[in-house]
């Protein structure tokens, strides 16, 4: 028999589940005892319990399966970036249980978090830098140490829109929807922003500051869900920001527009061979327009963070990551 999820799956395909063979082994030649049993089965079923009601499953959220699609052309910095992007994925996951550890065996749908929450795994992101940054493909090889640090400094808020922006397309899909996926299992609901600021010295004025940030964000994840942005493309998305910021802090490198126009060269051979040679040009400038407004986001908020140690409204270190953002 399949595991339940995939027994389900089938099912909404169109399968008959009574044609299903219980207990047998699909190594095995079909035996006509089996066959006459199965039919006894189906024939006289059990009745159900009445003792008391039926409580309905939860709705969770599974963990992706992840599977790499297998395209007839060479994706090497596609499927790099992929890897390093899954990797900061799992790095966020084993943050999460080394915080939370009674609570991996809860459902596995997020939680609302609050402040405080948010920054401790915010706080330790720290470890998973270097995954983050290989989403560019040979960034650690390329530049000294100090230079690394300057970029990822600039690098770290666009990046976070990214992947926020992606995981609430995924989990949170409607249009209305007023809830932001933060971290691993952890979200904010902007209907109840002074609960997610009540550590702070004021939470209705820290609540209004940032509104209109969530506001637009909203906007950029409804962008996410209508193009069914992929995993691939948030991480190709996340290799030309990290290239872009690289461009705006430093002098002409040649390794920077090669790999940008490698980016380039690969997503257009992944749009022609999945949308066909008219879309392509469409997917691009649709992809190249979310990446400008990523960095806008990104602008604002960093914004907001200068602004609100300005006027002493935090009590959060918001410089335990990058002294200088």
């Amino acid at each position: 028999m399949c595991r339940a999820c995939r027994f389900r799956k089938c099912e909404s395909v169109g399968m008959n589940k009574n044609d299903v063979q219980l207990n047998r082994d699909s190594i095995k030649p079909v035996d006509n005892d089996d066959i006459d049993h199965n039919q006894r089965e189906r024939s006289n079923p059990e009745e159900p319990s009445t003792s008391g009601p039926v409580a309905p499953e939860p709705v969770t959220h599974p963990e992706p399966i992840l599977v790499r699609a297998i395209y007839p052309y060479d994706m090497e910095i596609l499927n790099k970036m992929l890897d390093a992007y899954r990797s900061y994925q799992s790095c966020q996951r084993s943050l999460y249980a080394v915080q939370n550890p009674k609570k991996l065996t809860t459902s596995i749908d997020p939680e609302p978090a609050n402040l405080s929450e948010e920054c401790i795994l915010r706080d330790g992101e720290g470890v998973c830098d270097s995954d983050a940054s290989d989403v560019g493909g040979a960034f650690r090889s390329s530049f000294p140490e100090d230079d690394r640090f300057k970029f990822l400094r600039h690098f770290y808020v666009p990046f976070s829109v990214v992947d926020q922006c992606y995981h609430s397309s995924m989990y949170f899909p409607n249009p209305n929807e007023t809830r932001f996926y933060l971290h691993y299992k952890q979200y904010v609901d902007t209907r109840n922003l002074v609960e997610f600021f009540a550590t702070e010295k004021n939470p209705e004025e820290s609540a209004k500051f940032v509104s209109f940030l969530f506001v637009r964000t909203r906007r950029m994840i409804n962008r996410f869900v209508d193009l069914k942005v992929s995993e691939m493309e948030a991480a190709a998305l996340s290799g030309l920001l990290l290239w872009n910021v690289v461009t705006a802090h430093s002098t002409d490198n040649p390794i920077v527009e090669q790999k940008k126009d490698r980016i380039y060269f690969e997503l257009h051979k992944l749009y022609t061979h999945l949308y066909g040679s008219e879309q392509t040009g469409i997917r691009f400038g649709k992809i190249l327009s979310v990446a400008s407004e990523i960095m806008e986001i990104a602008r604002l908020s960093t914004e907001s963070a200068f602004l609100s140690r300005i006027f002493d409204m935090t009590n959060e270190r918001l410089d335990d990551v990058w002294p200088d953002l």
